[in-house]
């Protein structure tokens, strides 16, 4: 009997797992960046929307309106779907009507990023500043 011709394939099976195995966590390397890149650019993104509502209150020469903040919001999130993250974003005013200085101004944003490995993870950020003006 020879024992070369019986594992002749078996070297071949270990090969493919292996590979397989190795591809399955480079994948998983790069969807977990991809995961922290989309999370900083959007919690950034947030915080300079919170800002410009800050700056911006009810008091100032130029109020923001909801549109404005959620569009600077989105011009200043990179590698994020602007659409889908415009329709996301909630924003709260302490004093809704007058946006009057010394109130505070909370920013809410979800994503959904749709990964290779593991499907749809739904990231959720908010900022929080006082108004100024």
């Amino acid at each position: 009997m020879d024992v070369w011709k019986e594992q002749q394939g078996s070297t071949l099976v270990e090969a493919a797992l292996v590979m397989l195995s190795f591809l399955l966590l480079v994948i998983g390397i790069l969807d977990a960046g991809r995961l922290y890149f989309v999370y900083n650019s959007l919690s950034n993104a947030v915080r300079e929307g919170t800002r410009y509502a800050m700056v911006h209150g009810g008091e100032s020469y130029d109020p923001a309106t909801e549109e404005q903040i959620k569009n600077v919001i989105v011009n200043a999130a990179a590698g994020v779907d602007g659409a889908q993250l415009f329709n996301q974003i909630q924003i709260d005013w302490e004093d809704a009507t007058e946006k009057s200085p010394g109130t505070y101004v909370t920013i809410t944003a979800t994503y959904t990023v749709d990964l290779v490995v593991v499907p749809d993870v739904s990231l959720s950020v908010h900022s929080s500043m006082l108004v100024n003006r």
